[in-house]
Protein backbone atom coordinates (compact mmCIF):
# COMPACT_ATOMS: atom_id res chain seq x y z
CA UNK A 1 0.00 0.00 0.00
CA UNK A 2 3.06 2.28 0.17
CA UNK A 3 3.88 4.60 -2.38
CA UNK A 4 2.85 8.35 -3.88
CA UNK A 5 0.55 6.83 -6.00
CA UNK A 6 -0.29 3.31 -4.55
CA UNK A 7 -2.10 1.07 -4.78
CA UNK A 8 -2.58 1.80 -8.29
CA UNK A 9 1.16 2.10 -9.25
CA UNK A 10 1.63 -0.92 -7.03
CA UNK A 11 -1.44 -3.31 -8.65
CA UNK A 12 -0.47 -2.26 -12.21
CA UNK A 13 3.36 -3.42 -11.56
CA UNK A 14 2.24 -6.44 -10.33
CA UNK A 15 -0.12 -7.45 -12.67
CA UNK A 16 2.52 -6.76 -15.46
CA UNK A 17 4.66 -9.14 -13.49
CA UNK A 18 2.42 -11.60 -13.04
CA UNK A 19 1.42 -11.89 -16.57
CA UNK A 20 4.81 -10.85 -18.37
CA UNK A 21 7.01 -13.35 -15.89
CA UNK A 22 4.47 -15.42 -14.66
CA UNK A 23 5.03 -15.12 -10.92
CA UNK A 24 3.15 -15.80 -8.21
CA UNK A 25 2.20 -12.36 -5.95
CA UNK A 26 0.37 -11.78 -2.58
CA UNK A 27 -0.93 -8.04 -2.41
CA UNK A 28 -0.67 -6.83 1.18
CA UNK A 29 -3.31 -4.18 2.22
CA UNK A 30 -7.12 -2.55 2.21
CA UNK A 31 -8.52 -5.88 -0.16
CA UNK A 32 -11.86 -4.14 -1.34
CA UNK A 33 -9.63 -1.21 -2.64
CA UNK A 34 -6.82 -3.75 -4.10
CA UNK A 35 -9.82 -5.94 -5.87
CA UNK A 36 -11.33 -2.18 -7.49
CA UNK A 37 -7.57 -1.76 -8.73
CA UNK A 38 -7.66 -4.88 -10.27
CA UNK A 39 -10.74 -4.86 -11.78
CA UNK A 40 -9.14 -2.00 -14.27
CA UNK A 41 -6.46 -4.89 -15.46
CA UNK A 42 -6.69 -7.90 -17.43
CA UNK A 43 -6.92 -11.05 -15.03
CA UNK A 44 -3.67 -11.98 -13.26
CA UNK A 45 -4.75 -15.59 -11.60
CA UNK A 46 -1.16 -15.65 -10.16
CA UNK A 47 -1.86 -12.52 -8.19
CA UNK A 48 -3.83 -13.18 -4.56
CA UNK A 49 -4.94 -10.73 -2.03
CA UNK A 50 -4.28 -10.69 2.09
CA UNK A 51 -6.04 -8.36 3.74
CA UNK A 52 -4.50 -5.50 6.29
CA UNK A 53 -6.80 -2.73 7.64
CA UNK A 54 -4.45 -0.39 7.91
CA UNK A 55 -1.32 1.77 6.40
CA UNK A 56 1.95 3.41 7.95
CA UNK A 57 1.81 6.81 7.80
CA UNK A 58 5.40 9.09 6.61
CA UNK A 59 5.16 10.42 9.38
CA UNK A 60 4.96 7.60 12.55
CA UNK A 61 8.34 6.14 13.78
CA UNK A 62 9.42 2.84 13.41
CA UNK A 63 8.57 2.25 17.31
CA UNK A 64 5.38 2.69 16.67
CA UNK A 65 5.09 0.40 13.69
CA UNK A 66 6.19 -2.28 16.29
CA UNK A 67 3.88 -1.29 19.56
CA UNK A 68 0.51 0.23 17.00
CA UNK A 69 0.99 -1.14 13.61
CA UNK A 70 0.60 -4.60 13.85
CA UNK A 71 -2.10 -5.01 11.78
CA UNK A 72 -0.85 -2.40 9.44
CA UNK A 73 0.34 -3.65 5.33
CA UNK A 74 3.73 -4.28 5.81
CA UNK A 75 3.64 -5.99 9.17
CA UNK A 76 1.03 -8.76 7.98
CA UNK A 77 3.48 -8.68 4.54
CA UNK A 78 6.77 -9.71 7.29
CA UNK A 79 5.02 -12.13 8.34
CA UNK A 80 3.89 -13.75 5.63
CA UNK A 81 7.91 -14.53 5.23
CA UNK A 82 8.33 -15.39 9.01
CA UNK A 83 5.89 -18.15 7.78
CA UNK A 84 7.20 -19.22 4.57
CA UNK A 85 4.18 -18.52 2.89
CA UNK A 86 6.11 -15.78 0.69
CA UNK A 87 9.56 -15.69 -0.08
CA UNK A 88 10.38 -11.77 -0.03
CA UNK A 89 9.04 -8.65 0.77
CA UNK A 90 8.50 -5.87 -1.64
CA UNK A 91 7.72 -1.97 -0.21
CA UNK A 92 7.73 1.29 -1.49
CA UNK A 93 6.68 3.03 1.69
CA UNK A 94 7.85 3.71 5.41
CA UNK A 95 11.33 2.61 5.17
CA UNK A 96 12.49 2.97 9.09
CA UNK A 97 9.29 0.85 9.48
CA UNK A 98 10.08 -2.10 7.01
CA UNK A 99 13.61 -2.19 8.58
CA UNK A 100 11.65 -2.11 11.88
CA UNK A 101 9.36 -4.85 11.14
CA UNK A 102 12.25 -7.06 9.19
CA UNK A 103 14.23 -6.75 12.15
CA UNK A 104 11.63 -7.87 14.54
CA UNK A 105 9.99 -10.34 12.98
CA UNK A 106 12.98 -11.90 10.69
CA UNK A 107 15.84 -10.87 12.47
CA UNK A 108 19.31 -9.13 10.68
CA UNK A 109 21.44 -10.68 8.32
CA UNK A 110 22.97 -12.45 10.41
CA UNK A 111 24.13 -15.46 8.04
CA UNK A 112 24.85 -12.79 5.90
CA UNK A 113 29.01 -13.33 4.28
CA UNK A 114 29.70 -9.56 4.28
CA UNK A 115 31.41 -8.13 7.32
CA UNK A 116 29.02 -5.84 8.68
CA UNK A 117 30.16 -4.80 12.39
CA UNK A 118 28.56 -3.41 15.07
CA UNK A 119 31.30 -2.15 17.19
CA UNK A 120 31.80 -0.23 20.12
CA UNK A 121 28.84 0.84 22.67
CA UNK A 122 26.10 -0.04 19.82
CA UNK A 123 28.10 -3.79 19.78
CA UNK A 124 27.24 -3.98 23.44
CA UNK A 125 23.56 -3.50 22.58
CA UNK A 126 22.85 -5.26 19.19
CA UNK A 127 24.54 -8.53 17.38
CA UNK A 128 25.97 -7.31 13.99
CA UNK A 129 26.15 -10.20 11.14
CA UNK A 130 29.60 -10.45 12.20
CA UNK A 131 28.93 -11.07 15.48
CA UNK A 132 27.14 -13.92 14.25
CA UNK A 133 29.99 -15.19 11.95
CA UNK A 134 32.01 -14.89 15.12
CA UNK A 135 29.46 -17.18 17.31
CA UNK A 136 30.16 -20.18 14.22
CA UNK A 137 33.62 -19.72 14.53
CA UNK A 138 35.82 -23.05 15.38
CA UNK A 139 38.39 -21.22 17.58
CA UNK A 140 37.85 -21.84 20.99
CA UNK A 141 38.13 -18.54 21.76
CA UNK A 142 34.84 -17.91 20.35
CA UNK A 143 32.98 -21.02 21.66
CA UNK A 144 29.46 -19.97 22.93
CA UNK A 145 30.12 -16.25 22.12
CA UNK A 146 27.00 -14.36 20.73
CA UNK A 147 24.22 -16.60 21.63
CA UNK A 148 21.16 -14.01 21.43
CA UNK A 149 19.20 -13.15 17.74
CA UNK A 150 19.23 -9.58 17.56
CA UNK A 151 19.56 -7.68 20.98
CA UNK A 152 23.08 -8.02 22.28
CA UNK A 153 22.40 -7.28 26.41
CA UNK A 154 21.54 -10.46 27.48
CA UNK A 155 25.42 -11.64 26.36
CA UNK A 156 26.94 -8.84 27.28
CA UNK A 157 25.16 -9.21 31.15
CA UNK A 158 26.05 -13.35 30.67
CA UNK A 159 29.40 -12.78 29.74
CA UNK A 160 28.97 -14.42 26.36
CA UNK A 161 29.39 -11.24 24.40
CA UNK A 162 32.28 -11.18 21.49
CA UNK A 163 32.25 -7.59 20.05
CA UNK A 164 33.66 -7.42 16.75
CA UNK A 165 36.24 -5.18 15.15
CA UNK A 166 36.12 -3.36 12.30
CA UNK A 167 38.31 -5.15 10.24
CA UNK A 168 37.02 -8.52 9.14
CA UNK A 169 38.94 -11.13 11.49
CA UNK A 170 40.23 -14.63 9.73
CA UNK A 171 37.54 -17.07 10.85
CA UNK A 172 36.61 -20.62 10.04
CA UNK A 173 32.97 -22.07 10.24
CA UNK A 174 32.29 -25.30 11.21
CA UNK A 175 31.60 -26.95 14.50
CA UNK A 176 35.06 -28.54 16.02
CA UNK A 177 38.54 -26.84 15.91
CA UNK A 178 40.65 -27.96 12.60
CA UNK A 179 37.18 -29.22 10.62
CA UNK A 180 37.51 -29.24 6.76
CA UNK A 181 35.84 -26.19 5.04
CA UNK A 182 32.62 -27.61 4.05
CA UNK A 183 31.97 -25.16 1.72
CA UNK A 184 35.15 -25.69 -0.46
CA UNK A 185 34.77 -28.24 -3.36
CA UNK A 186 36.59 -30.94 -1.53
CA UNK A 187 34.40 -30.65 1.63
CA UNK A 188 31.49 -30.03 -0.38
CA UNK A 189 31.82 -32.86 -2.88
CA UNK A 190 35.13 -35.00 -1.93
CA UNK A 191 34.48 -35.38 1.52
CA UNK A 192 31.02 -36.92 2.02
CA UNK A 193 31.69 -39.26 -0.75
CA UNK A 194 34.75 -40.58 0.68
CA UNK A 195 33.17 -40.54 4.40
CA UNK A 196 30.26 -42.89 2.52
CA UNK A 197 32.59 -45.35 1.09
CA UNK A 198 34.38 -46.00 4.07
CA UNK A 199 31.68 -46.08 6.36
CA UNK A 200 30.53 -48.61 3.71
CA UNK A 201 33.20 -50.40 3.75
CA UNK A 202 32.69 -50.58 7.70
CA UNK A 203 29.57 -52.53 7.50
CA UNK A 204 30.80 -54.84 4.73
CA UNK A 205 33.77 -55.53 6.87
CA UNK A 206 31.59 -55.83 10.35
CA UNK A 207 29.07 -58.26 8.38
CA UNK A 208 31.84 -60.45 6.91
CA UNK A 209 33.42 -60.89 10.63
CA UNK A 210 30.01 -61.90 11.85
CA UNK A 211 29.33 -64.97 9.41
CA UNK A 212 32.79 -66.09 9.58
CA UNK A 213 32.45 -66.32 13.72
CA UNK A 214 28.97 -67.75 13.11
CA UNK A 215 30.16 -70.72 10.03
CA UNK A 216 33.33 -71.39 12.76
CA UNK A 217 30.51 -72.21 15.33
CA UNK A 218 28.49 -74.22 12.90
CA UNK A 219 32.11 -76.04 12.09
CA UNK A 220 32.41 -76.77 15.84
Amino acid sequence: MGGDTAPASVVEGAVLAAREMGLALLLVGDEPRLRDELARHPPAPTIRLVHAPTVVAMDESPSFVIRRRRDSSIWRATELVKRGEADAVVSAGHTGGSMATSFFLVGTLQHSQFWIAFTGPWGRLFLSPAHHQIHHSTDPAHFNKNLGNFLGLCDWLAGTLHVPGKKREKLIFGVEPRARDAHSFQGAIIAPVRQGLRHIRGVFLRTAKVQGLRQERWQQ
